[in-house]
């Protein structure tokens, strides 16, 4: 959860593409002034007992 340590009302969470999410966005964050870009992580998703061999899903997966 993006901004998590802040302890703000604001929480931003994050979904992977699948069933219901079927286009993919770039997400920024700002540092000091510039916007980089996030890499998608599949270890921050629990994909379940969903038999999903995660090994196999591309790097640049995306987020949705």
């Amino acid at each position: 959860m993006l901004l998590a340590k802040y302890q703000l009302r604001l929480q931003v969470n994050f979904f992977h593409l699948g069933l219901f999410f079927k286009s993919s966005v770039q997400i920024y964050k700002l540092k000091n002034g510039q916007a980089w870009g996030m890499d998608y992580d599949l270890a921050v998703f629990n994909y379940g007992k969903i038999g999903l061999n995660v090994g196999h899903m591309p790097k640049d997966f995306g987020f949705a």
